[in-house]
């Protein structure tokens, strides 16, 4: 092999080896929650767990998000037990490293506590958010929480809880929905947890009782867990309206 010869050689294999570390250096600072099918500027998606933490509930519909292309991100909040203000600005400031990113902006959806933490994370910066879909969600609080509360035991109903009473200052100051066609509260009248069940109905917002739907009775684990339930979500995030005959 001439001296020529070798030059140009070693030179290839140095810009491959750039350029695969380039490529290593972005995939690397990708979030490994990042599905990253869609396009950029699409808008993203962060599912939030409720009460408890955990993926596992939001597995099914992250998927179903992501087979359409979608960016999906669930948040790790841990246990969810502390201040929901806290949870909702650090759902806030993902959205922006999303939108920082690429993302055109972002779409919030929370299953139950995690509807409140997108509430509260449209109070920190309304601009980064599009849509807000809540599922099984305590918008107006649940009993089992104003019991707990009325306990007055923080080891048996932390901040969290204590939050989700009915009539707590909390809930009072979430803002409101503005526009129907942006915020989505899906809830199943045999929810068990969230007590009365109407208490997930949100003034303002497209209001969905998911039995009107055809799916039978659906608990608050059964719910999050329904594909008519993954349908009306994103139809919803996509088109901002759902299917005739499934709102009350």
């Amino acid at each position: 092999m001439s001296p020529r010869t070798r030059t140009a050689l070693v030179a290839v294999l140095v810009l491959a080896l750039v350029a695969g570390a380039v490529i290593g250096i972005r995939w690397l600072t990708r979030a490994d929650t990042i599905d990253g099918t869609a396009p950029p500027g699409d808008a993203a998606v962060i599912l939030i767990p409720g009460y408890g933490g955990g993926s596992d509930a939001l597995a099914g519909l992250a998927g179903d998000l992501r087979s359409s292309g979608r960016t999906v991100v669930i948040a790790d909040l841990g246990d969810e037990h502390g201040d929901i203000r806290g949870y909702g600005a650090d759902v806030s400031g993902l959205a922006a490293q999303l939108v920082a990113d690429g993302a055109s902006g972002v779409d919030l959806v929370g299953y139950s506590e995690g509807g409140l933490i997108a509430r509260a994370a449209l109070a920190v910066d309304a601009h980064l958010v599009r849509r807000i879909a809540t599922i099984a969600s305590p918008h107006a609080g649940t009993a089992l929480a104003g019991l707990g509360a009325m306990l007055a035991d923080s080891a048996a109903c932390p901040t969290a809880c204590q939050q989700m009473a009915p009539d707590s200052d909390f809930l009072g100051s979430l803002p409101a929905p503005g526009d129907a066609s942006r915020w989505l509260s899906v809830y199943s009248a045999n929810d068990d947890v969230v007590r009365p069940a109407d208490s997930s109905y949100l003034d303002g917002a497209t209001n969905v009782e998911v039995t009107a739907c055809g799916t039978g009775p659906l608990d608050h684990g059964a719910i999050i867990r329904s594909t008519t339930v993954w349908s009306v979500v994103t139809t919803f995030l996509e088109s901002g309206s759902v299917a005739a005959g499934c709102t009350p």
